[in-house]
């Protein structure tokens, strides 16, 4: 039961009026793990992209993504943790 109140004043979108829809589904993998595998995999599970995100000091990922296909998103992932210590990551993705 949706209260009238917050029926009235909140914005709805009827997610069946549209033929496709996204859904985000995070699954996390290791860098030993056999990439062409995971590409299969959410191939096969439906998917139009397979996106990774990497902390922006670890080359040695950031040069794998690229060497495996992968181009960089636009948008970085930045979080403040405290005054000495600043979370980046960036995001790569492969249309598959």
């Amino acid at each position: 039961t949706i209260p009238n109140g917050n029926l009235s004043n909140t914005h709805i979108t009827n997610a069946s009026a549209f033929e496709k829809r996204r859904v985000d589904i995070t699954v996390g993998i290791s860098y030993e793990s056999d990439m062409e595998k995971a590409k299969e995999t959410a191939k096969a599970l439906g998917a139009d992209y397979l996106r990774l995100f990497v902390v922006d000091e670890n080359l040695p990922a950031i040069c794998l993504y690229e060497n495996g296909g992968f181009s960089r998103t636009q948008g970085i992932y930045h979080k403040v943790l405290d005054e000495t210590c600043t979370l980046r990551e960036y995001g790569y993705e492969l249309e598959l």
